[in-house]
């Protein structure tokens, strides 16, 4: 019983420091300087999206799975800094990261997300970037640099994610 409860203990630590964690962390997805390149199908399978299409806008990429409470939980958020900025400039583009089949189309249309939605399937980029847990969410600058990086989503990071964009903008 001692070596269950212990098993328990251990996975339970794992997952709360791999995935859907809570925290804000500064830094980069690989270095502060490197540009962030990627093409990816989108959602709709109707073409690719390049985020080097964005070049000149302040741009937030986020990683995310239809399977994940807290990805879900903030994507009405980002929608809401989607359609406040988006007419300034400002872009989300959502990566999903789940495994084919999952019904992330029929998502985004019942939860009316209007950002664009491309899929990382296989999780190649998330991989690349060394991701480890979802969400993950980049504020890129306009030269499509890192600015800022939150590991997991909170309302606490409201905040500091509009004031970020809104510096990125002036």
């Amino acid at each position: 019983m001692k070596n269950i409860k212990t098993l328990f203990a251990v996975i339970l630590i794992s997952v709360l420091f791999n995935g859907c964690a809570e925290h804000k962390e500064k830094g980069s997805a690989g270095e502060e300087s490197e540009k962030m390149s990627f093409a990816l199908p989108s959602v709709s399978g109707a073409g690719t999206i390049d985020i080097n299409s964005f070049a000149g806008k302040p741009v937030m990429v986020f990683f995310w799975s239809a399977n994940c409470g807290y990805c879900i939980q903030a994507m009405p958020y980002l929608e809401s800094l989607y359609k406040k900025y988006g007419a300034k400039g400002f872009v989300v583009l959502g990566v999903n990261v789940d495994p084919p089949g999952t019904p992330v189309e029929e998502y985004l249309k019942e939860s009316k997300i209007s950002f664009p939605v491309v899929v990382d399937r296989g999780a190649a980029l998330f991989r690349d970037l060394g991701l480890r847990g979802i969400p993950a969410i980049f504020l890129l600058k306009k030269d499509l640099t890192l600015h800022n990086k939150w590991m997991g989503y909170h309302p606490s990071f409201h905040a500091e994610m509009e004031g970020g964009i809104e510096e990125l903008l002036k």
